[in-house]
């Protein structure tokens, strides 16, 4: 089966709670197994400008220096990183660990034509009551210019230049981690501010799915993010018997 979702790796650190820490031997032996696993069943990989082949050879190094567990799944989140996918994630993570993007994020932004943009925010979130709006563009982060901080992120593997792999990045770094300050400078129309942000708040819509009438006879019917949630299902059932008599529906997702 053709994997589009989160990405769950038997590592050795991950065998059990009494389990030894990986070795240097270990954690080369995982990343050629990762790439493996890559290269013949990530569903998207004619969508993305990578050589997933040479991921193994560029982070060879990382696996082997890697000092404890911690630091491998650091390393690990860079090699799924190098996919530029938010489907992508592993099945654990540290307190430095980038905040899942978009469950985690009260940010989304984009990358057109080198300017880095704010095209949506959460909504009440901690970014929404600091000020920050959509179409500022942001022109630093973490005290460094918007484009260095992104090239730090971009894909060691690209074959070519790729905007969505600037914009994935861009998102991760406007999402921050668990626990540090997000830090960054935005503009809109003629004057810039200053942002010093505490970690994204974890977000939980009130209800799985929310439905209405719109527009007096077309029916709405919106799934929030319930991933892993069996009742779902049970739910969409509810809304689609509620939204019966619509003439029309229309959907999205969170």
């Amino acid at each position: 089966m053709r994997f589009v979702g989160a990405l769950i790796f038997l590592l050795a650190f991950a065998a059990g709670a009494a389990a030894a820490p990986s070795t240097p031997e270990q954690r080369v032996a995982d990343l050629n197994w990762l790439v493996d696993q890559l290269q013949k069943n990530y569903a998207y990989s004619h969508s993305r400008h990578v050589d997933i082949a040479s991921i193994a050879r560029l982070y060879r190094d990382d696996a082997l220096k890697a000092g404890d567990d911690l630091q491998w799944i650091a390393v690990l989140e860079r090699i799924i990183a190098e996919l530029y996918d938010h489907h992508a994630s592993l099945n654990t993570n540290t307190p430095s660990s980038p905040q899942l993007v978009p469950s985690g994020a009260d940010i989304w932004g984009q990358v057109v034509g080198g300017v880095s943009t704010i095209t949506q925010v959460r909504a009440k979130s901690v970014a929404h009551r600091a000020g920050v709006r959509p179409g500022m563009t942001v022109v630093s982060i973490a005290g460094e210019p918007a484009s260095k901080a992104l090239a730090r992120w971009m894909p060691r593997s690209l074959t070519k230049p790729d905007a969505e792999a600037e914009s994935y990045a861009l998102r991760v770094l406007l999402a921050g981690n668990h626990v540090a300050q997000r830090q960054f400078v935005a503009c809109a129309a003629t004057s810039c501010l200053p942002f010093a942000l505490a970690p994204a708040e974890s977000w939980k819509a009130e209800a799985r799915v929310a439905f209405e009438i719109i527009d007096g006879d077309l029916g709405y019917l919106r799934i929030e993010n319930s991933l892993g949630d069996g009742d779902t299902a049970a739910d969409v059932d509810r809304a689609l018997a509620a939204l019966k008599d619509a003439q029309g529906l229309t959907a999205s997702t969170t």
